[in-house]
């Protein structure tokens, strides 16, 4: 592989991805929350990430649908 091709493929990758999965991780290391709470975030953030990668418009619905699959 060449340097372009992987800087490009990094570049998009960084921007579909990035903020979503700081989210997760920061929500992993985060001890003072409730349980609930937590996970209503990680499902967000989750959200976000399949967003990204899956940009084609889904309601919310479909989006659950395609997440569990």
């Amino acid at each position: 592989m060449d340097l372009p091709t992987l800087l490009e493929g990094w570049h998009e990758l960084h921007q579909k991805a990035n903020y979503g999965t700081l989210s997760v991780i920061a929500l992993q290391r985060e001890s003072s929350m409730y349980y609930e709470t937590k996970l209503l975030g990680l499902c967000g953030a989750i959200e976000a990430l399949h967003k990204g990668f899956h940009p084609k418009s889904l309601d919310y619905r479909e989006r659950c649908v395609a997440l569990a699959q």
